[in-house]
């Protein structure tokens, strides 16, 4: 394949993924896109809010299920990063601190802002790489936890998608969890792909991911420069070679 078949691999979920695929379309940048995870809603039960201080989500998937519990717009959002942010922002919270950084920073923000024995609510997926729960309870909060959405695996890796990575056509993937990582890469083994990654290079969103993708003989493994949404666009785009401001 030409310079001009290359594709960014997008492995997000939905709708990230096709938000992120219509930014790099204006850009003049080829995608593909193949989530390995897959959103779900999960029942739960909101506490009343007079008894919660602040709310926490490390996610923008949490936004969009609690959006239209309108008791709690007024009251202190912690997001870990950006766009998180920016979507809690657009939802109608009108108190969003947003962290622009890890769960570490996340947790250095509430600890630096909150109350002792404030009570906190933490909205969560099934499965996250740092419980935010024990650490904040450990410095001295009320923390508890809600379970509002899952994260399905799925198996992108159809014929598609295999012929496109033999034959060159992928230039580059972006993992934005350690997760999405563990996934693809189990699936690069599953169909015999390993060899195909040295014409590939791996865009991480943490050293934790980069570690995670070491595995694999990769033409580049590259470190946003922070650990978030947007920056991760701007690596991509460097990437693919595509100016940018």
């Amino acid at each position: 394949m030409g310079a001009t078949d290359q594709k960014l691999l997008i492995i997000r979920p939905e709708p990230r993924a096709s938000e992120d695929a219509a930014f790099f379309k204006g850009r003049g940048v080829d995608t593909y896109i193949a989530p390995v995870l897959a959103y779900e809603d999960v029942a739960f039960d909101m506490p009343d809010p007079e008894q919660v201080d602040a709310l926490i989500i490390t996610s923008a998937r949490a936004v969009a299920v609690i959006r239209d519990f309108k008791a709690f717009k007024d009251k202190p959002l912690y997001c870990v990063g950006t766009q998180s942010a920016q979507v809690a922002k657009n939802a109608g919270f009108h108190n969003v601190r947003d962290a622009m950084g890890t769960a570490t920073d996340l947790m250095a923000m509430i600890s630096a802002q909150e109350r002792r024995g404030a009570s906190l609510l933490y909205l969560r997926g099934e499965i996250v790489s740092v419980d935010l729960s024990p650490n904040l309870v450990a410095e001295g909060f009320l923390c508890e936890s809600r379970v509002v959405y899952s994260a399905i695996e799925q198996d992108i890796f159809d014929k598609t998608l295999r012929t496109l990575i033999k034959e060159g056509g992928i230039t580059a993937v972006g993992f934005y969890s350690q997760r999405s990582a563990a996934l693809f890469i189990a699936g690069v083994k599953t169909y015999g792909l390993e060899q195909a990654m040295s014409a590939i290079k791996a865009l991480c969103i943490s050293r934790p991911v980069i570690e995670c993708v070491r595995v694999l003989p990769w033409a580049d493994i590259l470190l946003s420069q922070h650990p978030d949404g947007d920056a991760m666009r701007d690596l991509s785009l460097n990437v693919m070679g595509i100016e940018h401001e």
